[in-house]
């Protein structure tokens, strides 16, 4: 089973379900560079402490659509959660808390 956190920030949703259920694969896809790298350093630090093997979660760094940026990563998805924090404003764009 894979599961794939789209818009996964700073990591937590994916580290929190490796360590909670059997996996295959974790991956977080997120589009902002400085989430991004919180994650990849909370993952390389819970694999340090032995929370979660090696290699079992991961976070890709895309700015686009899921299935544009990472096809193959949501096409192995078994389970593919999305959650905005992102809403339209007056001028029909997207702002970022």
């Amino acid at each position: 089973r894979r599961f794939v956190d789209f818009g996964s920030g700073s990591g937590r949703l994916i580290l929190g379900v490796a360590a909670m259920a059997e996996w295959e694969a974790c991956t977080g896809i997120e589009a902002v560079t400085g989430l991004h790298a919180i994650a990849c350093e909370c993952i390389d630090s819970a694999e340090a402490n032995e929370a979660i093997p090696p290699g079992l979660v991961t976070s890709v760094l895309a700015d686009g659509l899921p299935h544009v940026d990472s096809p193959a990563v949501m096409a192995a998805a078994d389970v593919c959660f999305m959650y905005s924090t992102a809403f339209p404003t007056a001028d029909d764009g997207l702002r970022l808390p």
